[in-house]
């Protein structure tokens, strides 16, 4: 299954449970994209952490200096 896809109908399901049948389109617009700029930042915190421990694999001596 696409990632993509699989975090949309995650995020479907969430704002399904989270604001209910009596939600206005808009709370549900509003969660939605809460949801969609967390899935964002995650991956943009991993993108981060990886390209950190790519630069330590690559020079495994400034890690030590720096611990």
């Amino acid at each position: 299954m696409n990632a993509n896809k699989h975090t949309e109908e995650m995020i479907e399901d969430l704002v399904n449970v989270t604001c209910g049948e009596q939600a206005s389109v808009r709370e549900r617009h509003v969660c939605r994209e809460a949801l969609r700029s967390l899935v964002r930042l995650a991956k943009a915190e991993q993108m981060f952490e990886l390209k950190s421990d790519v630069k330590t694999l690559m020079n495994p001596s400034a890690e030590i200096i720096l611990h």
